[in-house]
């Protein structure tokens, strides 16, 4: 079999068997009919492509195949992925959460994703995976695509903070999410409780009774309470 592809409506060019590849002006090798698939390399990422195909036997070679539909391969990347939810976790620390999007085809998995953070409205800085933390002007290094969290250290108290993030197959990278909804990071500590109860147990003593303010979220409990008396 021969596999013929073009780039847009240029000339057809047969695929090499041997490189994967399209020599323009030069006859390809031809594939074994039996191998029913060809890997084309070396082709342009935006670029619309088409194929068509000729089979060989005893008495020679067949007429041309229809055209194939076309495909155009940056469509392949993943699509941008939902904005992702922002958790504190600490005063110096949040969590950001990611949903991957819709896979294109069952052999384009995504790979990773890069978080990126930045403080109120500066400037986007990428999370280095290995250590949790922002490095302006460093890329980081990207997270696993299945590990769908992460935890972003060395934050600042009172500051306000956003992610979004990029996913990323063999095709290469998606566009950006949509931008979290904002985090201001103090916020997270609890809330004022209400006035305690007093009631006397003796001359001497007197116990106080207190009701704990709403959690903010499931994973930041209530750990401490300290009990204040003035004469």
């Amino acid at each position: 079999v021969t596999v013929f592809v073009r780039e847009g409506s240029d000339e057809w060019t047969a695929v090499d068997s041997m490189s994967g590849t399209c020599k323009p002006g030069k006859p390809g090798k031809a594939y074994r009919a039996s191998d029913l698939k060809a890997v084309v390399e070396g082709l342009k990422a935006g670029v619309t492509y088409q194929a068509k195909v000729s089979v060989k036997n005893a008495c020679g070679w067949g007429a041309h195949s229809a055209e194939s539909e076309r495909l155009r391969l940056d469509t392949l990347r993943p699509k941008a992925a939902a904005a992702p939810a922002l958790e504190g976790v600490s005063e110096s620390s949040l969590r950001v959460r990611w949903t991957l999007p819709p896979v294109h085809q069952e052999n384009l998995q995504h790979t990773n994703v890069t978080v990126f953070v930045r403080e109120g409205s500066d400037e986007w800085t990428a999370v280095d995976s290995m250590s949790g933390t922002c490095k302006p002007g460093k890329p980081g290094k990207a997270y696993r695509a299945s590990d769908l969290k992460a935890v972003v250290e060395g934050l600042k108290a009172g500051v306000t903070y956003q992610a979004k993030v990029s996913v990323k197959n063999a095709c290469g990278w998606g566009a950006h999410s949509a931008e979290s909804e904002r985090l201001r990071l103090d916020t997270l500590r609890p809330k004022a409780a209400a006035a305690p109860a007093l009631e006397g147990v003796s001359e001497s003593s007197l116990r106080v009774r207190w009701t704990l303010p709403p959690v903010h979220q499931e994973n930041l409990q209530h750990t401490n309470v300290t009990v204040f008396v003035r004469e």
